[in-house]
């Protein structure tokens, strides 16, 4: 069992969200939260907009976290400025640690008003996804962050090109995966039929119309019947729903809705190969994941994949746009059964060496609290 310093104890941090929701971003920070309660750290977790009474935690115990809704209205909310700074007061906090944009700069306006804190924010997506207003803020702000935490080295050097003096504050830490969710199974399943499962929002983002393209073509050439599971909600759901009905799809392609975080590792279990065909990302956990469940990945090339999969070993990376590698490759996969296998076990071996969740925290644990006496 690992012991927990008791020094631990004194150390407080506050993890800053917008808001409860189903994101990527929220379900990392719920993770961390979890982790560093347990190594007996005093964890608060803040949300900024709205009443978040539903109590969505991605399947992670964060009862020892104390949960507080800030009710800004706006990054512009000067009355939610003085409730964080009294909060963090009280509550003796040390640390600020912010995720997405809304709350990276609420969080060092804090600092302005409340300096001996240390702010910490965590970049998760590409920076050239930025409005110009968070880019200017980013700028104007610099001098009251401590520290950022980029989730890949692209989007750190998506940082850099309009803040190239960052080096100093910034690092890099990819997500991780808990050992104790790595698959030591083996698929062996009836042949028959091919599932392709995905996991995301569905928004724009995830580029699902492109995907479900992908999966037509290549269906008509794969021997056995496929099936496409799309797990995840959001506001284009009835566009796909239509979509998937004028394709004459609706047999093939199911849209699963949100579901439970265990029901979506036994579908990662029970499914052949992971695709994610998204126009962007920051560092897509849900690729980790799936390797995690020794599932070899198609993807189209964006932010984090290149360090999470060796193409042509646990993994195919395709252009943006380009429907027909993709659907190469689902085909390739498809019609192998033993390449599935060995792209599977090469996937799990890469996380198991570069992508541990304890090895993550470790380096969080660093980056948050090093400074603290």
């Amino acid at each position: 069992m690992e012991k927990i310093p008791t020094k631990n104890k004194q150390k407080s941090v506050l993890l800053l969200l917008n808001k409860v929701a189903f994101g990527g971003a929220e379900k990392v920070f719920f993770q961390q939260a979890s982790a560093l309660a347990k190594k007996q750290y005093d964890v608060h977790i803040g949300f900024l907009y709205g009443k978040n009474e539903e109590k969505q935690s991605f399947g992670q115990n964060v009862d020892a976290c104390k949960r507080v809704d800030f009710g800004f209205s706006s990054i512009f909310d000067i009355a939610g400025y003085w409730r964080m700074r009294a909060y963090c007061k009280k509550n003796n906090i040390q640390v600020l640690y912010a995720t997405l944009n809304d709350a990276n700069v609420i969080a060092r306006m804090t600092k302005v008003l409340l300096p001996t804190v240390y702010v910490c924010i965590r970049e998760a997506n590409m920076a050239t996804r930025k409005s110009w207003k968070f880019k200017l803020l980013d700028i104007v702000l610099l001098p009251w962050t401590n520290r950022i935490i980029a989730v890949t080295e692209e989007v750190k050097q998506s940082l850099r090109r309009y803040m190239p003096y960052l080096n100093s504050k910034i690092a890099v830490l990819h997500n991780g995966i808990r050992k104790e969710e790595l698959w030591p199974g083996k698929r062996e399943r009836p042949a028959g039929e091919i599932i392709f499962v995905t996991v995301g929002s569905l928004g724009e983002q995830k580029n699902h119309i492109f995907m479900i393209d992908a999966f037509e073509m290549a269906s008509k050439q794969i021997k056995e019947k496929s099936v496409l599971h799309i797990i995840g909600d959001g506001g284009q759901r009835e566009v796909l729903h239509e979509y998937i009905q004028s394709k004459g799809l609706e047999k093939n392609v199911m849209l699963m809705g949100n579901i439970p975080y265990a029901e979506v590792l036994q579908s990662y279990q029970q499914s052949d190969i992971f695709m994610l065909s998204s126009l962007y990302e920051g560092c897509p956990n849900v690729v980790l994941e799936a390797m995690a469940e020794r599932l070899p990945v198609v993807t189209t090339r964006v932010s984090g994949v290149s360090s999470m999969i060796t193409e042509g070993v646990s993994g195919y990376i395709t252009q943006q746009g380009d429907v027909e590698g993709f659907a190469k490759c689902m085909i390739t996969l498809a019609e192998d059964p033993s390449l599935r296998e060995q792209f599977g076990v090469a996937a799990q071996k890469q996380i198991t060496q570069h992508f541990l969740f304890a090895t993550h925290i470790t380096t969080l644990e660093s980056l948050l609290f090093d400074y603290v006496t």
